[in-house]
């Protein structure tokens, strides 16, 4: 297993994390369930800690797929800038996270603002990576193309919209 392999398997990690912990985020709010946001928080942190395998492994990915014919560097790059963009809100995610499960294990709940401010985050830093995860498809996933042909693409490896309305 190389690190492109690596980083087409992980990459998805943090984006399940963060779906089913605000799921579970929520369930816990509504069910006024500790237990329920304990384990959303178990969640952002794992996300946090997954997101940075699939994030160290990008590089070495572009290396190898570059060398591919039909392959944009537009879209690489485009992809790579997403990524860095939603580093940060991850990282605040993960340490607001940590921070409530150390409050957990004091008080054996996770304040309230800090449950929220998880929620917000989780949010937010979803829209980021869904995004990334998006334009990482369009580096080798002709499918999303808007049923494009791979002829009917522009230099930038992404159909005309004009085309295809």
């Amino acid at each position: 297993m190389d690190q492109t392999h690596l980083h087409l398997l992980t990459n998805h990690v943090s984006m399940f994390a963060l779906v089913f912990g605000a799921l579970i985020l929520v369930l816990g709010f509504m069910r006024k369930s500790e237990e329920l946001k304990l384990g959303a928080a178990v969640l952002f942190v794992a996300g946090s800690i997954a997101f940075w395998p699939a994030f160290l492994t990008g590089e070495e990915a572009e290396h190898k797929v570059e060398e591919i014919a039909g392959v944009s560097h537009d879209d690489i790059e485009e992809h790579e800038e997403a990524a860095k963009w939603g580093r940060p809100f991850i990282i605040i995610l993960g340490l607001v996270s940590a921070f409530g499960l150390f409050k957990f294990s004091k008080i054996k709940a996770i304040p309230k603002a800090i449950s929220l401010t998880m929620l917000v985050l989780s949010l937010f830093t979803f829209t980021i990576l869904a995004r990334t995860a998006y334009l990482g498809g369009y580096i080798r996933h002709s499918e999303i193309h808007q049923g494009a042909a791979a002829g009917a693409a522009d230099d930038s490896g992404k159909a005309d919209d004009a085309d295809n309305q």
